[in-house]
Order: structure tokens, then C-alpha cells, then sequence
């Protein structure tokens, strides 16, 4: 089992961030390591606007490939099939 909280290859994360007035978020597969960063495939898209406290809405449904910092990522699953958050 995994000893570390940094994700590795074959876990599931959760992966935030801002850009100007949107907040973004996306689960995401882990498909590649690069030092401090991972290559992850998004699995949709949420949105919501910085000045409503409304929930997360789906922008985007597709898979994209994405390079991410390795620090922001939070694991949901872990490859081994331990679970360590349920927000999904």
C-alpha cells in the first residue's frame, strides 16, 4: 500500500483551480509521472462562477489529457483500490 500522499500513476484525483472569474474542477485517471508535476486524463469539467456559492455545473464532458502540479492534486483512490476521500 501506498505510504506517501503524493499521487502516482493509476490513482484517481480531484484537481481545482482559478482562472480569472472561474473556478474549475475535474476528476481526473493519473497516466504519467514528470517530477512534480503528472499527466492525468480529465474525466469532465465542472465550472462555477467565483461570485456565487452555487454547486459545481458540467462545462465539459469529454477527456482531455492535461500536465497538472503534483502538490494539488487530492487523491480519491489510489491504484490499489483504497479509497481515501468520497467526493467524486
Amino acid at each position: 500500500m501506498k505510504t506517501s500522499g503524493a499521487p502516482e500513476k493509476g490513482d484517481l484525483v480531484s484537481y481545482e483551480w482559478k482562472m480569472e472569474y472561474r473556478e474549475f474542477q475535474t476528476t481526473a485517471l493519473v497516466i504519467g509521472e514528470h517530477g512534480i508535476a503528472i499527466k492525468v486524463l480529465m474525466l469532465g469539467l465542472r465550472t462555477r462562477d467565483w461570485r456565487h456559492e452555487d454547486d459545481y455545473r458540467m462545462c465539459d464532458y469529454n477527456i482531455h489529457k492535461m500536465t497538472v502540479p503534483r502538490d494539488q492534486c487530492k487523491i480519491l483512490r489510489t491504484r490499489q483500490g483504497e479509497i481515501l476521500s468520497w467526493q467524486i
